[in-house]
């Protein structure tokens, strides 16, 4: 049996990284020791947010291809395959970059383009912070499976989010596990 060489290695911030319940451009942002979260960079999306230790890669790194990586933590908050911006806009990744410590995914839906900073908040709730160039209203509908949202602008009803085209300029996306 093949033997993990990098089992005492500390993990990268981020990896890019074939990820359980997401797409095969996923990657795998650790936001603090404890708060980490999949970001799929096929649909531009946050898929899910786990708390405990980081990733195992182990799995994807001995294989042919065909593995996933191993979440080492329990995943509070999740939502399903689908950019929440769009149903019908093409969605394209444009890349990501660390400034002072923080990840910033780029990406556009449509015409719209999108700056997104990820923050852990608490060891169970992560703020999803966007930018955009957004020159009309929009609308944000996360099919969430686990845990709950909310938003710090717009109005929420029947579980999607409505912004103003000011609104829709900054504003902060909060995901957090159920409370007990």
């Amino acid at each position: 049996e093949q033997k993990d060489v990098y089992k005492d290695t500390p993990p990268a911030k981020l990896q890019r990284m074939f990820m359980p319940d997401a797409g095969p451009a996923a990657i795998a942002l650790s936001l603090n020791e404890n708060v980490h979260l999949c970001w799929d960079a096929g649909t531009c999306q946050f898929r899910y947010a786990w708390n405990g230790k980081f990733i195992d890669q182990w799995p994807v790194w001995r294989g042919n291809g065909n593995a996933l990586a191993v979440v080492q933590g329990k995943i509070f908050s999740q939502v399903g395959q689908g950019n929440p911006f769009s149903q019908t806009e093409k969605v394209k990744f444009k890349g990501y970059k660390e400034i002072a410590g923080q990840y910033v995914f780029s990406y556009s839906v449509g015409k719209v383009k999108f700056e997104l900073t990820p923050e852990a908040v608490s060891s169970n709730e992560i703020a999803l912070k966007f930018s955009t160039n957004a020159q009309q209203n929009l609308a944000y509908k996360p099919a969430i499976s686990l845990g709950t949202w909310s938003a710090d602008k717009g109005q929420v009803a029947d579980g999607t989010l409505k912004l103003t085209a000011k609104e829709a300029q900054n504003f902060t996306i909060t995901f957090k596990a159920e409370a007990k």
